[in-house]
């Protein structure tokens, strides 16, 4: 794990190139490789999707707090959750989008359908969004339940658009 949010950023970056080059891979020869695990199936939307270039912004689900540390992190590029809820989002969902766990579980479904993720270890969150991605908590759940009320759909790592 990184020692300063510099290092984390750095490796973060050095990670989504990796993913990048992955993409364009997988775009180029149509083919996609999962790991035999019963009942999942590759999202076949990558054989579709433009890969990101290097200076496409990215999601990164955090829980800093600190906003001059949370300013630093978009200027480097990165879109946080609150940067994607809107206006409407507070008042339709009201106080519970105020509550940390709250947002995690938006930011896993976030994660859950971007073209790319990366992740740690160590990190629940990470591991929610593995699982979503596999598909063995998303159907009929409260992520897509909050993912759809929030009419989002990412349809790669940089581009976040809401319908």
């Amino acid at each position: 794990m990184s020692t300063s949010l510099e290092e984390h950023i750095k490796q973060l970056k050095n990670r989504l190139s990796g993913g990048r080059d992955l993409l364009r891979d997988i775009r180029e020869t149509g083919s996609i490789e999962t790991l035999p695990i019963k009942g999942v199936e590759p999202d076949k939307r990558q054989l579709t999707l433009v890969p990101p270039s290097p200076d496409d912004p990215f999601f990164l689900a955090t829980d800093e707090k600190d906003p001059e540390s949370r300013r630093w992190l978009q200027s480097q590029g990165a879109v946080l959750i609150d940067d994607l809820l809107t206006k409407q989002d507070r008042r339709e969902f009201g106080w519970p989008i105020l509550v940390t766990d709250v947002k995690g579980v938006l930011e896993q479904a976030v994660l859950r359908q971007s073209y790319h993720f990366n992740g740690h270890a160590l990190s629940s969150g990470a591991g929610g969004a593995v699982n979503l991605r596999a598909g063995s908590l998303w159907k009929g759940s409260r992520y897509q339940d909050f993912a759809s009320r929030l009419g989002m759909s990412i349809c790669r790592t940089c581009h976040m658009q809401r319908h």
